[in-house]
């Protein structure tokens, strides 16, 4: 992991323009950024995302976030299930996108989509963050940069690489977000 290269994210996702660079403002884009970093999702630019990769964030952002989402199942070879509707409410809301359900192949996994539900067997990720320590805006898009930290059980924390990211202002349940 100490070999990280700096990770780009072109994320055209959602930021709210008025965001100044408070400590809580810098603390919310952190926590933002931190979504993506934990299900490694370093390197992508949401105008080219697939379907599969936007099906497989709402899962695993999910999971890592909200465990109350996330039903223990035997079903085939899976242990964990979750709705398609709350898979959905995660990409609309870091994606601003549309989704079509359907069974998701993902770097090797294969989730299948059953009765509006999604299959999956349970694994913990890195426990990486990030930390935005600058911020620009052009318009309505925000270019936020920092550093990938490794939160390290011996209480040192690691800086893993640096990462830019850039984001677009989008109203999410009629709020900007």
């Amino acid at each position: 992991m100490k070999k990280f290269c700096g990770a780009l994210f072109l994320t055209a996702l959602f930021f709210c323009s008025f965001f100044g660079t408070s400590k809580s403002d810098l603390r919310r884009m952190s926590d933002f950024i931190t979504a993506f970093i934990e299900v490694d999702y370093y390197n992508f630019d949401s105008r080219s995302i697939t379907m599969s990769e936007l099906l497989n964030f709402g899962i695993w952002h999910s999971y890592m976030n909200n465990h109350d989402l996330i039903e223990q199942v035997r079903y085939d070879s899976y242990d964990s299930a979750i709705s398609a509707k709350d898979v959905e409410a995660a990409v609309r809301k870091y994606f601003a996108l549309p989704v079509k359900h359907q069974n998701i192949s993902y770097e090797g996994s294969v989730y299948p989509y059953r009765n509006g539900m999604y299959y999956f067997n349970a694994a913990d990720g890195v426990p990486s963050r990030a930390e935005v320590q600058e911020v620009s805006r052009k318009g309505n898009v925000t270019t936020m940069r920092g550093k990938i930290i490794f939160n390290n059980t011996d209480d040192e924390d690691e800086i893993l690489g640096e990462f830019v990211a850039t984001a677009k202002a989008h109203k999410h349940k009629g709020k900007n977000t």
